[in-house]
């Protein structure tokens, strides 16, 4: 069921969030069933300075990875292939490599010793972890499948081949293999080492969470606001054009960001036929000095690369995911994927989708029913 709060957004999503994690406590089966391996790690005494990422080469064999590795880095064999990965500042290279992934900003942590664990982690589709805390953050990047990854901000969704910085220590979270075929995913922690490295989310804090969602609810009743509840919207309900109302991206240490600006130009267009068309722009692209497009400076093609992006394709909606097939993209990185939208809210003239984004972190963005 989707519902609507007036004026209560964040609140109600939060309750949302709250209800999703406050079940019964999980089957231990499910356990055992997401398989979690570690493949390596290591203790150090302090972490470099700066904005911390973590960058993830591949070697011809383990030997080169071990021989390019410093002192905040961890090699492993996995999934077939040698693996280096190497926590430090962006834009750093590893000699003999070549680069998968760079992952971050990672949220830092303070504490006496730290500890530096990669795990290889997946399974068949459906299964999950117990919902769990690691007094660290976690980053993720996807070999096979899809991860989803539910916390009270939300439910993400990871596809192969993508990649997520973690949340700060102490979030309850609980993973999943939510594609339809076999996860495989690397986890990179950075860790207190001198803390547990997982622990349960306690009943105590699920009952904390069951009561906080009592609350604003009754609160939302007695100050006179009405949830209305419609069927979980349909590939039918998206059918028309949409305007977008607002961008905002937040990062994994918890920065907001509007990429297309305050008041950005979008529109989405779904046809009966199951196609789509969506483009995105700010307001204030630069015009190019010469007026030929093929003539643009370094400048001006930047902010039109990092201002603008259009992509089209087939679409269907299942349990509340918009599922946009790319065919084309003025970003390449997406053509041939499945890209997924979580419906968090919808109504017959607005919704809400969230959305990891192409350049990281957590997007939520809303539309408006063109008239």
């Amino acid at each position: 069921m989707y519902f609507r709060v007036p004026g209560s957004r964040r609140t109600f999503r939060l309750w949302l969030a709250a209800i999703s994690l406050a079940a019964p406590a999980w089957s231990p089966a499910w356990a055992q069933q997401f398989d979690v391996k570690p493949i390596a790690e290591r203790k150090i005494p302090q972490l470099p300075p700066g904005p911390l990422f973590w960058r993830i080469d591949t070697f011809p064999t383990l030997a080169q990875a071990q021989a390019a590795g410093g002192p905040t880095a961890l090699t492993a064999e996995a999934a077939g292939k040698d693996w280096l990965f190497t926590l430090g500042p962006k834009g750093a290279s590893s000699s003999g490599g070549t680069e998968v992934a760079e992952i971050g900003p990672v949220p830092r942590i303070s504490a006496t010793e730290y500890l530096l664990r990669v795990n290889i982690t997946g399974g068949p589709p459906g299964v999950k972890t117990p919902v769990h805390t690691h007094p660290g953050s976690e980053s993720f990047y996807v070999l096979t499948g899809e991860l989803s990854q539910q916390t009270p901000h939300g439910m993400n969704h990871i596809p192969a081949g993508q990649f997520m910085p973690g949340h700060g220590p102490g979030m309850p979270m609980q993973v999943s293999s939510s594609g339809t075929s076999d996860l495989t995913a690397l986890v990179m922690f950075v860790t207190d080492a001198t803390k547990p490295f997982s622990s349960p989310w306690s009943h105590q804090a699920r009952d904390a969470m069951r009561r906080f969602s009592e609350i604003t609810l009754t609160l939302l009743v007695c100050l006179g606001t009405t949830a209305s509840s419609t069927a979980a919207p349909t590939a039918k309900d998206m059918v028309g054009t949409w305007n977008l109302v607002s961008d905002v991206n937040t990062s994994a240490d918890g920065r907001k960001v509007e990429p297309f600006g305050p008041s950005p130009r979008g529109i989405a267009i779904f046809d009966s036929d199951g196609h789509f068309a969506i483009v995105v722009s700010r307001p204030d692209l630069p015009k190019f000095a010469s007026n030929n497009r093929m003539q643009g400076t370094p400048e001006e093609n930047k902010a039109i690369v990092q201002g603008s992006i259009g992509f089209f394709g087939t679409y269907a909606v299942a349990d509340g995911v918009v599922i946009q097939h790319v065919e084309g993209a003025t970003w390449p990185s997406w053509i041939g994927t499945d890209q997924k939208r979580t419906i968090t809210s919808f109504m017959s003239d607005e919704q809400t989708w969230t959305t990891i984004a192409s350049f990281g972190g957590t997007s939520e963005l809303r539309w408006r029913r063109a008239k």
